[in-house]
């Protein structure tokens, strides 16, 4: 299972991750058992957290970088998803000379669990070019003062 880490660090393990070029956004699959301690409405509302969101896989190798992502789009839930499907077990098969054909596969149980979808909007040309402006005025704001404060 990957995980998506935030800018500051908030790790969140994800089922699965879209990138979705037709319309410039991102799809986070999380199942909900596993993230159930996080907020994550609070968290992906926060733009700070999704300027920069790295996917790690779980020996903490990195698989993708996502940026400039910003604007929470959709947040679904689908009940009773199946993750992994039941598995039918049947006794191992063995031939008239005792030689083993097929082994034995025990039976598993589905394994269900609810599904959260959230869609996360990337910034366009213009707010990025906002950002960048901003960023650049506070830090000439920081520089005259100091120059005219000491």
């Amino acid at each position: 299972m990957s995980r998506l880490v935030t800018m500051t660090g908030i790790s969140v393990p994800v089922f699965n991750v879209i990138r979705n070029q037709n319309v410039p956004s991102l799809e986070v699959q999380i199942l909900q058992s596993q993230a159930q301690e996080i907020d994550l409405l609070k968290l992906f509302k926060t733009e700070s957290e999704l300027s920069t969101l790295t996917l790690m896989s779980d020996q903490g190798i990195l698989e993708n970088q996502y940026m400039n992502y910003s604007k929470l789009d959709t947040y679904n839930i689908q009940n009773d998803y199946i993750v992994k499907e039941a598995i039918g077990g049947w006794p191992a098969i063995v031939d008239e000379e005792g030689h083993t054909v097929s082994e034995e596969v025990t039976a598993e149980p589905a394994l269900i669990d609810n599904l959260i979808t959230i869609r996360l909007l990337k910034k366009s040309d213009l707010e990025r070019k906002v950002d960048n402006n901003v960023q650049l005025i506070d830090a000439m704001s920081v520089a005259l003062a100091q120059i005219m404060g000491g």
